[in-house]
């Protein structure tokens, strides 16, 4: 599932949203979209259960989307709700 960073934006300040940036640790300290927890990709692909709880939707973004996209390809069987926020941090 997608949705673009301008819808996102707009459920973000409406609601309380799962937010997940996967991006690496260093790159995220420098600025990142307020609430946002960050798993790196290296970590959420090899824990998801660690991490993600089936039920429960999470708005996963990096900076551009590429990871994004190859980390629902990975986890896709295994019952998780994740949304992946066009463009990445890039579109903000």
């Amino acid at each position: 599932m997608h949705i673009s960073m301008e819808d996102f934006m707009k459920k973000y300040r409406q609601e309380n949203v799962i937010l997940i940036d996967i991006r690496p640790h260093a790159v995220f300290i420098k600025g990142s979209i307020q609430g946002a927890k960050n798993i790196p990709y290296t970590i959420l692909r090899k824990f998801p259960e660690k991490y993600l709880e089936p039920g429960k939707t999470y708005y996963i973004f990096c900076e551009e989307g590429y990871y994004t996209s190859k980390i629902i390809d990975e986890l896709k069987d295994k019952h998780y709700n994740i949304v992946q926020i066009d463009g990445g941090y890039e579109a903000l």
